[in-house]
């Protein structure tokens, strides 16, 4: 945007009256930063606005008023006001803008950087396939083994995980601590667990530790062995 399509468009008087749309601000504000005369005119007319505003509000002059004079006296006074803060900003404070310009910038860096990350996110989340319940197989553990299979578990392919779920007696604290082995090899040991808001202590292995055979789950409370469940993985 150049000087004179601002002064062409009255830009400095529509952005003080908020009459802008937010692409024709947001180009505005680029402008007039680096701008030294619609800088100054938007200070003067932020000024002027403020004063009438003031001079309405205490009744010094009619919202509507018919005697167009009386508004002489605040016009007046707001230009003054106008000439101070232009000066002050360019005069005695010459970096305030430079700093206010540097923040803003900084701002849209970040709120630009903000979005472009969640972008990305969405792109990621949308990329990967949705969660089936077969790609997690959950197991409820029986402490007696039983001759009806509720203690077997077949994995679908695929599933990078499976799921043990052991309810351990109403008295038994925690911390918990479970060991699964196949045979006398310990394929897994997990410590420092708690119930769940079941009152269950559920564990993840990786499905590739659970080829088929017959395993033991042991359920320890501290050092205590409190269930000793043994369950069946099948291709």
């Amino acid at each position: 945007m150049t000087h004179q399509d601002a002064e062409q468009r009255e830009l400095a008087e529509l952005y003080v009256q908020r009459k802008l749309s937010s692409a024709d601000s947001e180009a505005f504000e680029e402008h007039y930063f680096s701008c030294d005369a619609c800088f100054e005119e938007v200070q003067s007319l932020e000024n002027m606005r403020a004063a009438v505003r003031d001079a309405v509000r205490t009744g010094a002059i009619e919202e509507a008023g018919e005697n167009r004079w009386t508004w002489l006296a605040p016009l007046a006074a707001a230009v003054v006001l106008a000439i101070g803060a232009g000066y002050l900003m360019l005069v005695r404070e010459p970096g305030l803008r430079a700093r206010y310009e540097s923040e803003l910038a900084d701002a849209r860096s970040a709120a630009r950087a903000a979005t472009s990350r969640a972008e990305d996110l969405e792109r990621q989340a949308a990329s990967r396939p949705a969660p089936t319940a077969s790609m997690l197989p959950l197991l409820v553990l029986e402490a007696a083994r039983s001759d009806d299979g509720s203690n077997r578990l077949q994995a679908p392919a695929g599933a990078p995980h499976v799921a043990l779920w052991m309810e351990p007696p109403p008295t038994a604290r925690g911390p918990f601590r479970v060991v699964v082995s196949l045979g006398a090899t310990v394929v897994a040991e997990l410590g420092g667990l708690a119930l769940n808001a079941q009152g269950a202590v559920a564990i993840s292995l990786p499905a590739s530790q659970q080829r088929p055979g017959e395993y033991h789950a042991k359920l320890f409370a501290g050092a205590v062995l409190i269930q000793d469940y043994q369950y069946e993985v099948v291709p």
